[in-house]
């Protein structure tokens, strides 16, 4: 049915479950911070005898947290997340404020429709995206 919302309701809802930026967010600024306490602690202290391992652990720690970001680019994950998740949601609210019923609404669906493909067409999760992104 062309005034039908379900299905376009139904993607949307999915789109936004896609895009939740927790888990990235957390990847990334955890890790910005596991790297810098390790760094810091490795710097900070006297590490002499027995610990003086301590600070060469510590470093490897930071080094490889810091690889890791830069190979798989949570940073730039979380970034897209964070711009795609709103664009969703605008549509499904645009969805609940469409008219009853009329010419108005049909025109209205379509250019939501139109709007999520264009959407759509952009969503890349970058994997493994340098600093320069994907």
């Amino acid at each position: 049915m062309p005034g039908d919302d379900s299905e376009i309701r139904s993607s949307l809802e999915r789109s936004i479950a896609e895009h939740n930026p927790r888990l990235d967010s957390f990847l990334y600024n955890g890790g910005t911070a596991l790297a810098v306490i390790c760094t810091t602690a490795a710097t900070s202290f006297v590490w002499t005898g027995e610990t003086g391992w301590i600070p060469r652990l510590l470093t490897g720690i930071a080094t490889v947290v810091i690889a890791l970001e830069r190979a798989l680019g949570f940073g730039a994950r979380w970034r897209t997340h964070r711009t795609l998740r709103p664009q969703y949601e605008v549509l499904l609210q645009d969805l609940d404020l469409l008219p009853e019923d009329g010419p108005e609404r049909a025109a209205q669906l379509r250019a939501i429709r139109d709007a999520y493909k264009a959407i759509r067409h952009n969503d890349v999760i970058p994997a493994g995206a340098g600093p320069e992104g994907p």
